[in-house]
């Protein structure tokens, strides 16, 4: 199943977003919006097992974990 509806305006709706960004300020509407809390959990399990393997592979999600206990450390919450 794809997280993008292919009707017309939907297609129309993402074009502009892609290829005129700042248009998309004016349209009020999420493209992922029924997706977003799937693909949010799994971000965060995809987290969790990686900080709980300890395995390094240089990825994004390694610079994300580094970034995340750099504020623990420095007191900071916002991750």
């Amino acid at each position: 199943r794809s997280p993008f509806r292919r009707d017309f305006f939907s297609s129309f709706i993402l074009f502009c977003v892609v290829f005129f960004p700042k248009i998309s300020d004016f349209i009020n509407r999420p493209l992922l919006a029924e997706h977003t809390p799937y693909y949010r959990n799994v971000f965060w399990k995809s987290m969790k097992a990686k900080e709980e393997s300890k395995i390094e592979r240089g990825d994004i999600m390694d610079n994300l974990l580094k970034l995340k206990n750099e504020q623990k450390e420095n007191g900071n919450s916002e991750f």
